[in-house]
């Protein structure tokens, strides 16, 4: 290890924050994303505390069908290292086709970093939000239909849940939502009041170029997802669609197409019409 690198740049509360959503699990000290700007700027973290030839670059596929090559060209490019020290793996069982890993074995790094983690709530509420923009890069999904922000949490981790709310109490004004999502995920929620509030104070410190610009979508009024505008070009082609003639149609439910047209409507994109009830239900074509 760097000794004298480490002090410094321990202190970076953003790679911390991040590296504590994206743990790959000890003594590895890395994160695993399918984005290459995180994977880059982790890469570049771990220069500083540790020599090159102990650092991991990884792409994790599900089969070996996964065309891999431009990945490789990617990485080797941004990273600038030779594409034959590109390690590649196989997990039938991964969501999505693939994801990429950098890491180091550290036993001392690692808990250091655990330490340093558990110590944040008591810094400056800067570097609280450099942690929380670090954690939002790895963790935080942008939900434009809910119009909130979710950081997906195992409930094996609870009390570290029970600490990221505490931490975005500091610096947001909103209370913050923590529930159960199903036997082994807990979900922390940011309300839509505090969306502005959490690109002003926390999205500044953020790198993960897409969730950015979803979060800056959202801000402005557009909540449609790409998926949504078939379904809006078929209230185009049947006016008077119902919730259940949606829900029929592309196979969601019945309440998820509720929710939906409400969003739609809200956005100007339909308008209803009807009594709202079992016998006349709302009925909905373009605005």
């Amino acid at each position: 290890m760097k000794i004298e690198n480490f002090q410094a740049n321990f202190q970076n509360f953003y790679e911390v924050g991040k590296w504590f959503g994206d743990r790959i699990g000890f003594p590895r000290v890395g994160i695993v994303n399918t984005s290459i700007e995180l994977i880059s700027d982790t890469y570049n973290y771990l220069k500083k505390l540790v020599e090159n030839n102990r650092i991991t670059v990884e792409i994790q596929c599900r089969s070996k069908e996964i065309e891999t090559k431009e990945i490789i060209n990617k990485l080797s490019e941004k990273l600038e290292i030779p594409k034959k020290s590109i390690k590649i793996s196989y997990n039938p069982g991964m969501y999505g086709d693939y994801v990429m890993r950098v890491y180091t074995q550290s036993r001392v790094l690692y808990r250091k970093l655990q330490k340093q983690a558990k110590e944040v709530s008591c810094k400056s509420k800067e570097s609280i939000a450099k942690f929380i923009a670090g954690y939002a890069d790895a963790e935080m999904t942008v939900e434009k239909r809910n119009v909130i922000l979710t950081f997906s949490v195992s409930r094996k981790h609870l009390k570290e849940a029970k600490e990221i709310k505490k931490m975005l109490e500091k610096i947001l004004s909103d209370k913050i939502i923590l529930r159960t999502a199903g036997k082994d995920e807990m979900k922390i929620h940011v309300p839509t009041n505090s969306m502005k509030e959490f690109k002003q104070k926390i999205a500044i410190y953020m790198r993960h170029k897409e969730k950015k610009e979803r979060l800056i979508e959202v801000l402005s009024g557009n909540y449609i997802l790409p998926q949504d505008r078939e379904i809006i070009v078929f209230i185009k082609e049947n006016s008077g669609c119902t919730s259940r003639i949606i829900s029929e149609k592309f196979k969601m439910h019945n309440d998820s197409a509720r929710r939906l047209l409400r969003l739609f409507s809200k956005q100007k994109i339909v308008k209803r019409y009807g009594k709202g009830t079992y016998l006349d239900p709302y009925k909905y074509k373009i605005a």
